[in-house]
C-alpha cells in the first residue's frame, strides 16, 4: 500500500468521525445530561412524593450511567482512531 493511499483512507475516517459520529454522540450527551436534570428537577419538586422521588432518582442515577459510558466510549474510540490510523513518518 502507498503512502497516498493510507492518507487517503485517514482522511476518510476522519471525515466520518466529524460529518457522522461527533454530531451523533453531542445528541446523546445531550439527552443524558437533559435526562439527568429530569431527575433532578423530579427530586426537588417531589415535596413528600416518595414515589416521584424514587423516579427521579432512577433518572439522576440512568443519567449518569449514561454519561458515563458515553465518555468511556468516545474515548476509547478516540484510542482506537489515533493508535489504529496514525501515519508513521
Amino acid at each position: 500500500m502507498t503512502v497516498y493511499a493510507a492518507v487517503g483512507k485517514i482522511a476518510l475516517i476522519d471525515r466520518i468521525e466529524n460529518v457522522i459520529l461527533n454530531p451523533i454522540i453531542t445528541l446523546l450527551f445531550a439527552l443524558a445530561v437533559f435526562y439527568f436534570l429530569w431527575g433532578l428537577m423530579d427530586v426537588v419538586s417531589s415535596g413528600d412524593d416518595s414515589s416521584k422521588r424514587t423516579q427521579g432518582r432512577n433518572h439522576i442515577m440512568w443519567g449518569l450511567v449514561g454519561i458515563f459510558i458515553m465518555v468511556a466510549v468516545y474515548g476509547l474510540m478516540n484510542v482506537a482512531i489515533n493508535t489504529i490510523f496514525t501515519v508513521a513518518g
